[in-house]
């Protein structure tokens, strides 16, 4: 039976207020659930006591975490690096040759002379004999000199880097390298900060170990002047090796270049018999032989 535009219109009303008062039903329950646990809530501080406070006396509390946060003494604190660092580190740290802190300058200069100047042990000028030396070449290089001396006599007592020590007097990187042969202060290095750090040392001690090592300055000298030949030598070895290749790459082009080294293809002359049975043919152009079997 077919139903009437009113009749559709009415069961359509029909279920729109149903599905409205299961909306209002389930709204009211959750309304009453949120009551409840207000109220729940609010009767548990009246009391004085929640519910977490409770879970949380039963268990004891951490010293650690008696605080929702952490309070740290960074002045206390020490850097272990991970404890990849030797126990030798700190003094490494405290030596003024070393160059671990960055205000190294500010260290030196707040350092005092090792020794007394009343004292009748202290040691003296090599050159004056005044009591007043440049104490930071003592401590380093156990030399005693002032610094008016050592201004005075800058072929003794200046100051030489590694380079320096290797191109002019020959001396090898596990010599400089060793403190007991040859003394030497660290200092940053002067164009970049990132670079390795700059070993110094001082002019007369490297002379006297270079002496002790060639023999004489004589001697050192021409060991110079034959190590500077065969540099020079080799460079020369080097550019005609260079020069060589390069005159028969060229002339290898000239000559691929010129059509000289075209395809070959051979052109066969007659038959002509070998004496043991077969036939040999030669080629016109190359002179090339090629023997064949003769059929019977």
């Amino acid at each position: 039976m077919e139903l009437t535009a009113a009749e559709r219109r009415a069961r359509a009303l029909k279920r729109l207020q149903d599905a409205k008062a299961q909306m209002q039903l389930k709204l009211n329950a959750h309304k009453q659930k949120n009551l409840n646990v207000s109220g729940q809530t609010s009767t548990d501080k009246s009391s004085g006591v929640s519910s977490q406070s409770r879970d949380a006396s039963k268990t004891p509390k951490s010293k650690l975490f008696a605080k929702p946060y952490i309070e740290y003494d960074f002045s206390t604190m020490k850097d272990s690096k991970g404890g990849y660092m030797n126990k030798d580190d700190e003094k490494d740290k405290k030596d003024p040759t070393s160059l671990d802190n960055a205000n190294w300058l500010e260290s030196l200069s707040n350092q005092q002379p090792p020794y007394d100047f009343s004292d009748p042990r202290a040691p003296t000028c090599v050159e004056c004999g005044t009591k007043e030396l440049e104490f930071r070449l003592w401590r380093v290089f156990k030399i005693g000199v002032c610094k008016d001396c050592r201004r005075k006599y800058p072929e003794k007592f200046s100051l030489l880097t590694k380079t320096e020590c290797k191109q002019d007097y020959l001396l090898t990187e596990p010599e400089l390298r060793d403190k007991e042969l040859l003394p030497h202060m660290e200092r940053p290095n002067p164009y970049q900060s990132t670079y390795s750090n700059m070993m110094l040392y001082l002019r007369c001690q490297v002379e006297e170990f270079a002496i002790k090592k060639w023999g004489s300055l004589e001697k050192l000298d021409e060991e110079y002047e034959k190590r500077e030949e065969l540099k020079k030598t080799r460079k020369q070895q080097r550019f005609e090796k260079k020069l060589r290749d390069m005159r028969n790459k060229t002339r290898a082009q000239a000559i691929t270049g010129s059509g000289r080294f075209t395809k070959h293809a051979h052109i066969w002359g007659p038959a002509e018999s070998d004496g043991a049975g077969g036939l040999t043919r030669m080629c016109g152009g190359c002179g090339t032989k090629r023997q064949e079997l003769k059929l019977s």
